[in-house]
């Protein structure tokens, strides 16, 4: 591959980077990653009747420091709640609020189809296409040591 792809590539990454600027304002306190736990438990609910941190950690590739802070923070603005498990005093389920789902509907189902009626013109196999090209430029990069390149 020449050096000038590889530049047309991290522009294009740059530029995809950018549509996100055009989510919805978030309330002052969430930040975009905290929608993203919003819309995992919002789909895990769909599947399983007990969500759990873990769950939402490998849902989206996190870990569960993170995704633990992120959960407080979000019970700590009523977006979700904790349910003691019945059978387990140590676990509990992770549930959304009513404001919780309120946020999933308005930043994700919104704002996701708003962005779907956009890209009706670009074909479904390109977009299938970018997709599984970025993910794997993601994996190919993911371990890459540039401190070396300084």
């Amino acid at each position: 591959m020449k050096p000038i792809l590889t530049r047309q590539f991290l522009d294009a990454c740059f530029s995809a980077k950018q549509i996100l600027n055009s989510l919805p304002p978030l309330p002052s306190w969430m930040t975009p990653r905290q929608i993203k736990v919003v819309d995992a438990i919002f789909e895990l609910q769909q599947d399983q009747d007990n969500v759990r941190i873990s769950d939402i950690a490998n849902y989206l590739g996190g870990t569960m420091p993170s995704i633990t802070r992120m959960v407080a923070d979000l019970e700590a603005h009523d977006v979700l709640f904790k349910q003691p498990s019945y059978t387990d005093k140590r676990a509990f389920s992770i549930i959304l609020t009513p404001y919780g789902e309120a946020l999933y509907h308005q930043y994700v189902e919104v704002f996701h189809t708003h962005v779907t009626m956009r890209l009706s013109e670009i074909d479904e196999e390109e977009l299938r296409t970018t997709i599984k090209v970025i993910c794997r430029a993601k994996e190919l990069l993911k371990d890459a040591d540039t401190t070396t390149l300084v």
